[in-house]
């Protein structure tokens, strides 16, 4: 103690000589002082002394300044007392750790505590600390002008690395009155009721764990509630394990509740009311309910969106929004009603703001009722990949809601890819459909009541009653939607289209099966309750494989070729190429990819799309027998297979490659689709059988003449990259032969002749019942050329169906009238026997 006392003597006496005595004073008393660990401190404004020690509630504090003076730690507790104001900003310093955070709430009982802020920056601010709960508080920050940027709590990370573990809960924030303007890289969008911020140029500072729950704010500017990270990206620049979970948001001045910059952020059981309920001249007054943008994974879940509203200058006002640079974000099991501006607005906007857009977004399973101006809106573009399905829409008579709108189409690609799937819109009004671009597509829609001019063709198209229970009558809160569930004889049970990855409940809770015809609409009463166990990646990009080949790409070009399918894998050299998925557990798969008949042989074999399971991701790998099918009609030259697993996978298989073994220099011509992944067991089919031999050996020929030899030189440019070929060692008659255990259903050959060769026809096909080519049938055939210059490229398929018996198959090239030695001008390059 005697070395404490000297100490802050020194202090003085060293303070004295630059300042005066009365500064001095001053200066010792504002010293911040160290708080006693796991202790609890008492603030009672009407009966509290700040010269008390503060500790228990016999002897607690007065004012926020006597907080504000204190350094605390682990464990403490600031706690209020229950019917105490307070006056000013409440900005205690210090960090708590994860197991003992620092907690400010109140104690005794009466009404919560109230902080008046009276203008500044905000009730409660922390800078760049972690590890604090702020629960039960009341708080106001009224001003006469709105001139500057205030909030009711306010988190603060300035170039505080991470800052970590906030939890703000069970406080009524109400009455801030906050700026429109916009100042620098402030942005009003990140201040108000409740705001998590940060503000810094470094990527790396971040918050992570932000927990906000069961709050009441109301009548503040210009968010609700804002959690806002201005530098983002991958996860280390992002926010993460943000949830903002059961608040209540009336009447702000702008947008409700928003993420910024948050990856995996998730958003739920919130109710918003009126948001959008100030505007101001020359200021950017759009805004929605509840939203996110600049993030990866949100999921928005649960929620009551309504009376949004459109002020003058408010282009938007819908009840949700998936905003700028939004990636593989969820709107699901919400309701909306009554917004000025409709449900749902989709935003890409990267031509006219930078970034790569928004895309992968899923809108599933909510309840429009009686929105306005449109249900769904797209600004900038379309959000590339963006999937409508499941969701049930609502209009009375005399609204003129149209369901589809856009605006500021310019800002992106305002015809990328988009579909609408599996939704009920029951339109009594009189809105059309304003759809975007071209590159939507509906399906399994059910359309009833007015059926505007504008409204999409589909297949299939389904006008009936969807035969809800009392549809129109959705009140206050979710739980009065029950008018929107399905008879028992509804039309639209099971007569849905498929939708993989589908998310397995409806809006209710209900399971929604993983495969088939679903039900249309928000409600499935009959779907299975199996366990999620389907990996589904479309190959739009590679966030879903486990590892690709660096010459894998995509190709988005003629999807009619490809079923519709704008987005497949190819390879970019002449290199086998393979894809690796992780799925533990996996028992079957099932690959969809496409084969121009256009291209080589080496390249047009279905076979040469293989697949191989194991435990570990550097292998070894094992090969697994594939069954592969035709899937459609051939368009344009180009046929869809289907390869799926056709064998029981080894109980340690972790992992599948999916490998594309290409020969020739057409690497366009196999292009992967799709892969699915699941963990039921595969249905073992009949193979096709063939036999493929590509020369690479003689192993699989059962006889040939002494003159035949296989080569291994001048691959790629001469011989469409075909390293390997056979041919003759002398100009005479040469063959191979093979005997195949079934009969011979088909076959093609193909085969490479210099431009010196000075023939036409110089290779036969034979089949027969022995091996004897001498004894062995000739077969018509039909030749198409596969181009060249130097050397010419030619396939050989039957021109009629083969006879049943034969079990021998032969290729004979002719003699050459050429000089002795000039045999290499013919060279076969692959055959391939179809026997089943």
């Amino acid at each position: 103690m005697i070395k404490k006392i000297v100490h802050l003597a020194t202090i003085a006496s060293i303070c004295c000589i630059i300042f005066s005595c009365s500064d001095v004073q001053d200066l010792l008393k504002n010293y911040p002082t160290l708080a006693e660990s796991d202790a609890t401190y008492y603030i009672d404004s009407e009966s509290g002394d700040d010269t008390n020690k503060g500790t228990s509630p016999g002897a607690p504090w007065k004012t926020l300044e006597k907080i504000n003076q204190q350094t605390f730690v682990e464990g403490n507790t600031i706690a209020l007392k229950a019917g105490s104001s307070f006056e000013g900003m409440l900005t205690p310093g210090g960090s708590g750790t994860a197991s003992k955070p620092i907690i400010i709430t109140s104690y005794g009982e009466g009404a919560k505590p109230i902080i008046n802020a009276n203008g500044a920056e905000a009730g409660v601010k922390l800078v760049n600390q972690s590890n604090w709960v702020v629960d039960g508080l009341e708080i106001t920050n009224t001003a006469a002008q709105r001139d500057a940027y205030r909030s009711g709590i306010l988190v603060l990370n300035e170039n505080g690395g991470v800052v970590s573990n906030i939890t703000i809960k069970n406080n009524k924030i109400h009455d801030v009155v906050g700026s429109f303007g916009y100042a620098g890289i402030y942005h009003p969008h990140s201040f108000g009721g409740i705001a998590v911020a940060t503000y810094s140029t470094a990527a790396t500072d971040k918050f992570d764990k932000v927990l906000i729950e069961n709050n009441e704010v109301e009548k503040v500017g210009r968010s609700g509630i804002v959690v806002w990270d201005y530098i983002w990206g991958s996860n280390a620049e992002s926010s993460t394990n943000v949830v903002i979970r059961q608040n209540s948001v009336k009447q702000s001045d702008s947008d409700g509740i928003l993420t910024y910059g948050c990856n995996g952020a998730l958003i739920e059981y919130n109710v918003c009311e009126a948001a959008g309920s100030y505007r101001e001249d020359n200021q950017f007054n759009g805004s929605a309910g509840i939203w996110c943008t600049r993030g990866y994974g949100c999921i928005i879940q649960h929620n009551e969106a309504f009376n949004t509203r459109a002020l003058e200058g408010n282009t938007d006002g819908t009840g949700f929004d998936i905003d700028i640079d939004s990636y593989d974000c969820i709107v699901q099991y919400n309701y909306s009603h009554d917004n000025d501006g409709g449900f749902m607005l989709f935003v890409d906007g990267h031509k006219d703001v930078g970034g790569e857009g928004s895309k992968n977004n899923i809108v599933r399973y909510n309840i429009s009722q009686n929105d306005k101006e449109r249900i769904f809106l797209f600004g900038g573009g379309v959000s590339a990949s963006t999937q409508i399905y499941g969701n049930t829409i609502y209009l009375s008579e005399g609204l003129s809601t149209k369901i589809f709108d856009y605006s500021w189409d310019t800002g992106g690609n305002i015809n990328a890819k988009w579909s609408f799937q599996n939704n009920i819109i029951v339109n009594y009004g009189s809105g059309g459909y304003n759809i975007p671009g071209t590159g939507g597509s509906f399906a399994g829609n059910i359309y009833y009541g007015n059926h505007p001019a504008s409204e999409p063709e589909e297949e299939n198209k389904r006008t009936y009653d969807p035969r809800f229970v009392s549809p129109g009558n959705g009140a206050l809160g979710i739980a009065s939607l029950d008018g929107y569930k399905l008879q028992e004889d509804s039309p639209a049970i099971n007569n849905g289209v498929e939708v993989r990855k589908n998310g397995r409940k409806d809006f209710w809770g209900n399971p929604v099966s993983s495969k088939g015809a679903l039900t249309i609409g928000a409600h499935e009463p009959n779907g299975n309750d199996d366990p999620d166990t389907v990996l589904f990646d479309p190959l739009e990009d590679w966030s879903i494989a486990d590892s690709h080949s660096s010459h894998f790409g995509f190709d988005s070009s003629n999807p009619q070729y490809f079923n519709g399918d704008d987005s497949r894998i190819v390879r970019s050299a002449n290199n086998d190429a393979n894809v690796v998925y992780k799925y533990e557990g996996f028992k079957s798969a099932t690959v969809i990819f496409s084969i121009g008949k256009y291209t080589s042989l080496g390249i047009t074999d279905v076979s040469d799309l293989q697949l191989f399971e194991a435990e570990s991701a550097e292998g070894p790998w094992s090969p697994i027998s594939v069954q592969y099918s035709k899937v459609g009609k051939e368009v344009d030259g180009w046929q869809t297979y289907e390869a799926k697993i056709n064998s029981v996978v080894s109980t340690q298989a972790k992992y599948l490659k999916i490998e594309v073994k290409e020969k020739g220099d057409d690497i366009w011509g196999l292009q992967i689709g799709s892969v699915e992944i699941d963990n039921e067991e595969p249905i073992i089919a009949p193979v096709n059988k063939f036999l493929f031999d590509d020369f690479e050996d003689g192993s699989k020929i059962a006889g040939a003449s002494s003159n035949m030899t296989i080569i291994y030189e001048s691959p790629a440019d001469a011989f469409n990259g075909d390293a390997t070929r056979a041919t003759r060692t002398n100009i005479a008659e040469g063959y191979v032969v093979y005997n195949l255990p079934e009969d011979i259903t088909g076959f093609a050959v193909t085969s490479f002749v210099s431009m010196w060769a000075p023939v036409d026809e110089y290779v036969e096909i034979l089949c027969g019942t022995t091996g004897d080519p001498a004894q062995m049938t000739s077969i018509p055939f039909t030749r198409q050329d596969m181009g060249g210059t130097e050397w010419l490229g030619y396939r050989y398929i039957p021109a009629n169906p083969l006879a049943p018996g034969y079990r021998y198959f032969a290729i004979r090239l002719k003699k050459l009238d050429v000089p002795e030695g000039n045999g290499w001008l013919v060279q076969l390059g692959s055959v391939k026997i179809e026997f089943e």
